[in-house]
């Protein structure tokens, strides 16, 4: 979560701020702030995993879709 804000944002201010605000995190608890950052990275994974799902799975709706009218448009 904190790295796609910290690589999001392009001011370098930004950049150097959101830097020691990771390295505050980061040195405050690093067993939790490991825990988290492998959570974040596993969470991003099934997201992208749900929504290729999503996609095909639309697809496969439209293929029928388009499936069915050319079935009616032959048939007419």
């Amino acid at each position: 979560f904190f790295f796609f804000f910290f690589f999001f944002f392009f001011d370098s201010a930004v950049h150097g701020l959101t830097f020691n605000v990771l390295k505050l995190l980061m040195e405050a608890d690093p067993q939790l702030f490991d825990e988290c950052s492998a959570q974040s990275r596993i969470d991003e994974d099934a997201e992208v995993a749900a929504d290729d799902t999503r996609v095909q799975r639309w697809q496969a709706l439209q293929d029928i879709h388009d499936a069915a009218n050319n079935n009616m448009s032959s048939g007419a």
